[in-house]
């Protein structure tokens, strides 16, 4: 699962919680708001961290706080499957941001009965990577030259506006 999935799932997840989702993630500059969900007339910002290998930090916290403030959002969720650290975990605390771990997320996605639902088990299994910079669905090629040759790299079809790749 990429960025662009993990947004998506997360979106329909809010949603089959009742909750009407504006995402604002994705490739445009989001102002550390990925989601925005609303319910009973109560806002919430959500920022999602796609993160494998390193726990949210305490800057991760701040940006949202700082976001949530400037668009006087009252309500704050961080979502990550990797961890917090101890020091993120206190200033969530302090500042009323939830912490979403992977158990969190789990339990908010078997609540919502997702597990069954088409939509969603498409989209968490679905392999597609997407642009960060224009979403635009990339495509992956071989290298004709230099240090990669031969070897599969994802372009962005937006080249040479866009010139967003990755090494595989």
């Amino acid at each position: 699962m990429d960025w662009f999935q993990f947004e998506k799932l997360m979106e329909i997840c809010y949603q089959a919680h009742g909750y009407r989702v504006i995402r604002r993630g994705g490739a445009r500059a989001d102002g550390g708001i990925d989601l925005l969900i609303e319910k009973d007339g109560t806002s919430a910002a959500v920022q999602c961290k796609h993160w494998k290998s390193w726990k949210v930090g305490v800057r991760n916290v701040r940006e949202l706080k700082g976001a949530m403030s400037i668009e006087n959002i009252p309500k704050g969720i961080l979502v990550t499957v990797v961890g917090y650290s101890e020091e993120a975990q206190q200033l969530g605390r302090k500042q009323g941001i939830a912490l979403l771990n992977v158990e969190r997320l789990a339990d908010l996605i078997e609540a919502a009965g997702l597990a069954s639902n088409e939509q969603f088990t498409k989209n968490l299994y679905d392999e597609t990577k997407y642009c960060p910079k224009c979403e635009k669905r990339l495509v992956q090629r071989i290298a004709e030259k230099g240090p990669n040759r031969g070897k599969p790299f994802w372009v962005c079809p937006g080249f040479p506006q866009c010139r967003y790749l990755i090494h595989t």
